[in-house]
């Protein structure tokens, strides 16, 4: 990623997107049209987001642009300690009874 994109970390696109859905007010979004591009060539595939609205289209996506990191972070935090109280296997017992 650091060599291609020019960031260290990769991206988080899954977590960030239930994250949305979770809480919107941890990003800046705006609605955008956005196209995918189906034509033979090297930009086969890509989407194409119209954010200056250049072809007065309806705009069919939220488009995510800034994200408030550390309320995320503490978002993901909570989650994983809520699933690992709800685990069975965070029971020291079950652990043993798993490990048969």
């Amino acid at each position: 990623y650091s060599e291609v994109f020019g960031f260290e970390h990769p991206p988080l696109h899954d977590p960030c997107a239930v994250a949305y859905v979770i809480d919107p007010t941890l990003f800046t979004a705006r609605r955008v049209h956005v196209e995918v591009a189906t034509g033979a060539g090297p930009c086969s595939g890509r989407t194409v987001c119209d954010i200056h609205n250049m072809k007065k289209k309806e705009p069919n996506v939220t488009l995510c642009e800034k994200m408030d990191v550390d309320k995320f972070w503490g978002l993901m935090e909570a989650a994983c300690k809520a699933a690992e109280d709800a685990s069975p296997l965070s029971d020291p017992k079950a652990h043993l009874s798993w490990k048969r």
